[in-house]
């Protein structure tokens, strides 16, 4: 790709997700798009997987009711979806939100399967998906060094959580098995909505930026599932994210129904319903 288009679909990215230029421009599609749902197989089981825990709040029912994870939507982050793995920016208590989605010994609370695989304190967190080798990088800078990298400097990363080795927990199997029970069309919006925390569209049409809820449940199977939540942001914000020209999922959908009680996201047979309770 030239690097002129680069530039120019990097800066048009940026504009939508709050990335450093240098972040947005690592991230570009393969396809000449911005990127956002251009992943491997591993990255999208597990990004669908990550919304299944960060979607549902503490008075959900297990495996997904931990609300640990939960706590990702109250922090500000810049998003950087790429190819092979998710990148997580944010300039500062990047501690704090890896101990939010990294499980503790038992496998209990965080995102199911998520290890430490690597760490230089206080700026960037190498972590793996152990059950699909998926990659999730939480920095405080676009540009950082390999896990390969920090791991031959630094050696394990101790006290920092449960790194590969531990096996995963009965609850931990149970969380993954349902993830994977969704067709891959649902996984992917699943997986697009997940990406699409904390974007926004330059021209004011929709925001993600601000998500206030105190009750939130996603659940569903196959290629069927429901986000219910209160408070912010409106459906009509999440739906105009996901079906955008330029920054939506290809190929998704939207359409009304119940006479405006919920709204549907579809794509490829796939439905994800979108039900606010004010």
């Amino acid at each position: 790709m030239p690097n002129s288009v680069q530039h120019r679909l990097g800066a048009q990215r940026a504009a939508i997700t709050d990335e450093p230029a240098s972040a947005s421009r690592a991230g570009i599609g393969r396809d000449g798009r911005l990127g956002f749902d251009d992943c491997s197989e591993a990255q999208r089981r597990f990004r669908a997987l990550l919304a299944l825990h960060v979607f549902n709040t503490s008075n959900m029912p297990e495996p997904f009711g931990s609300g640990s994870a939960a706590a990702f939507l109250t922090y500000t982050v810049a998003m950087s979806p790429r190819h092979d793995q998710l990148v997580v920016i944010r300039p500062n208590a990047i501690e704090n939100l890896t101990g939010r989605l990294v499980p503790d010994r038992d496998g209990e609370f965080g995102v199911a399967g998520l290890r430490v695989a690597a760490i230089v304190p206080y700026r960037t967190h190498h972590l793996v998906h152990v059950p699909t080798g998926a990659r999730l990088v939480i920095t405080h800078r676009p540009l950082f060094p390999s896990a390969e990298a920090v791991a031959a400097r630094r050696g394990a990363p101790r006290g920092w959580g449960p790194t590969p080795d531990v096996p995963l927990s009965a609850s931990e199997q149970a969380a993954i098995a349902i993830a994977d029970s969704f067709s891959v069309p649902m996984q992917r919006l699943l997986a697009g909505l997940m990406v699409r925390v904390n974007a926004n569209d330059p021209g004011g049409k929709w925001t993600l930026w601000h998500w206030s809820t105190s009750v939130s449940q996603l659940d569903g199977t196959g290629d069927q599932c429901e986000l219910r939540w209160t408070r912010s942001p409106e459906p009509h914000h999440i739906a105009a994210a996901l079906t955008d020209p330029v920054a939506g999922i290809p190929g998704a959908t939207s359409m009304l129904g119940g006479y405006g009680a919920y709204t549907d996201i579809m794509l490829d047979g796939a439905r994800l319903r979108l039900r606010h309770n004010g």
